[in-house]
């Protein structure tokens, strides 16, 4: 299954400064973007070992610093390659999409990974490494692979809308993003 996350030891900004994503808890504050710190409604981890990222093809995505503007990200951020990344035009693009940018890459060789979710009462725009970027939208997809319990729990935190904060921009919407910006400005 394919899923938008984080990788653990992202820092994500909270009131309290920036907090390891595999430390935040249900109800700590989240600094977000257009709602000012927010509870966390729901957090959840999944392990994935070297066999599942080459069998899914979902290896993580890694943004050096400086990659995606001056300063952004301020240390290396990991992501999974559906998570999204604000940028310019305040559209969110896949970080998959921006494989090939300067400093951006896929890391065929991890040899295990721990993807981190973070969810609030609606879909936010938070900061991740210094970085604009998104929470978790549960999504059809997203929701058809939990567990059940995890399921019926989403679905009661959730806004019914499962409306994005921002537009999503595909794959080839995103690529020719990057293809028309050699060094592309970021939200």
């Amino acid at each position: 299954m394919s899923v938008p996350c984080f990788v653990a030891g992202t820092l994500i900004a909270t009131p309290a400064g920036e907090v390891q994503v595999e430390l935040l808890r249900l109800g700590d504050l989240v600094n977000t973007k257009d709602h000012g710190p927010q509870p966390i409604r729901w957090v959840e981890f999944r392990h994935s070992t070297f066999g599942e990222l080459t069998k899914t093809g979902q290896y993580p995505v890694e943004f050096k610093p400086g990659s995606l503007g001056l300063g952004r990200p301020r240390r290396r951020l990991r992501a999974s390659p559906q998570h999204r990344i604000l940028v310019e035009g305040d559209s969110f693009a896949p970080a998959r999409g921006l494989v090939g940018m300067s400093k951006v890459r896929s890391m065929t060789r991890c040899r295990w990974v721990r993807y981190h979710h973070i969810l609030f009462s609606k879909h936010e725009v938070i900061y991740a490494e210094g970085v604009l970027t998104k929470s978790l939208l549960p999504g059809p997809t997203f929701l058809s692979g939990c567990r059940i319990t995890d399921r019926l729990a989403i679905m009661r935190i959730a806004d019914k809308s499962s409306e994005s904060a921002r537009a999503l921009l595909s794959v080839s919407e995103d690529k020719r993003f990057v293809q028309q910006r050699t060094s592309a400005t970021f939200a």
